[in-house]
């Protein structure tokens, strides 16, 4: 928890030291055709991912494209120690919030959902048998975050993501 809460305030920090610096020339946020990509490391409920993924604008509101994540953890269950390890690759879906609220460049807000499907392994280091309620599957989430374009082309990304797992993910954005 102190780790998260670390995060969070390092973030904060972060976002209001870009948001006090003056606006680079060529700064801009997605519009249609474009396309993107983000990538990072994050805080779970299942330990810390590592992610990438690729949208592309359908619109100038609308994104699509898809993700791919690994995480892995420990878990004592009854004295018993067990590997967790989780690869997801989804597909997501976001809505931009910026013509609608009328939010100017370089900051970029979105929410969106997401559907995959997760592959998770269970390695026992001590003990015998898996116990645990963590197995390979379909997930659906919902997430939603947004991105500060200090230059043309990348961002400082923050997104909040709730499903069959919830996180907080850091990262950057390259804009092509």
């Amino acid at each position: 928890m102190k780790k998260i809460i670390a995060l969070l305030i390092i973030s904060a920090i972060s976002f209001t030291s870009f948001s006090q610096s003056k606006l680079p020339q060529g700064s801009k946020v997605p519009k249609n055709k474009d396309i993107f990509t983000n990538f990072g490391f994050g805080v779970s409920s299942w330990g810390v991912p590592i992610y990438g993924s690729v949208e592309y604008m359908v619109h100038d509101e609308v994104s699509i494209g898809g993700e791919i994540s690994y995480r892995g953890q420990s878990e004592v269950i009854l004295d018993r120690t067990y590997k967790i390890r989780a690869t997801t690759i989804s597909a997501r879906g976001n809505y931009h919030f910026n013509n609608l609220l009328k939010i100017k460049a370089p900051f970029l807000f979105y929410a969106g959902a997401t559907l995959g499907y997760a592959i998770v392994s269970t390695n026992v280091v001590s003990g015998f048998g898996y116990d645990g309620a963590r197995a390979s599957g379909l997930f659906f989430g919902i997430q939603t975050g947004g991105n500060y374009y200090f230059t043309k082309n990348w961002a400082a990304n923050v997104e909040l993501g709730i499903g069959n797992v919830m996180g907080l993910k850091l990262g950057a954005s390259y804009l092509f």
